[in-house]
C-alpha cells in the first residue's frame, strides 16, 4: 500500500499508527536544500513522523548528512511532542559516511504538558 503525501503538512494516518518509523535520507535532502525556510520544512516532517509513530515507537534515522552533535540537537529542538525519552546513535557505517539515529517515543500515553 503505497500514498502519495506531503510530509510537511499532515499524513493520511491516525496519530499513533505506526510501530516504527524509518527515514532514510529524508532530512538531509531538506536540511541540504538551499531555500528560504531554512530548516522549518524539515522540522516539520520530524514533527508529523513523530505524530503518527506509537507510544514506546522507535524512529530511526540514517543519515549521510550532519554529524551526531548536529542531528541530536536537530532532533531535541524539533518541538516534538513528548520529547523523546533517548536519542543515541546506532551502528552504522561511518567509514562509508553512513549514520544512523535512534529516538524512542516514551511509552506513557499520560505525557505532562
Amino acid at each position: 500500500l503505497f500514498h502519495v503525501a506531503d510530509a510537511t503538512k499532515r499524513l493520511p494516518y491516525r496519530d499513533g499508527a505506526f510501530g516504527a518509523v524509518i527515514e532514510k535520507g529524508f532530512l538531509d535532502a531538506l536540511l541540504s536544500a538551499p531555500r528560504g525556510g531554512g530548516d522549518a520544512p524539515a522540522r516539520a516532517v520530524l514533527r508529523e513522523a513523530w505524530r503518527v509513530l506509537g507510544a514506546g515507537g522507535l524512529l530511526v534515522s540514517a543519515s549521510q548528512g550532519r554529524g551526531l552533535e548536529d542531528r541530536l540537537g536537530f532532533f531535541l529542538s524539533a518541538g516534538l511532542t513528548p520529547a523523546p525519552e533517548a536519542a543515541r546513535e546506532l551502528p552504522g557505517r561511518p567509514d562509508r559516511g553512513v549514520r544512523c539515529f535512534a529516538l524512542s517515543k516514551p511509552r506513557s500515553s499520560l505525557w505532562p504538558s
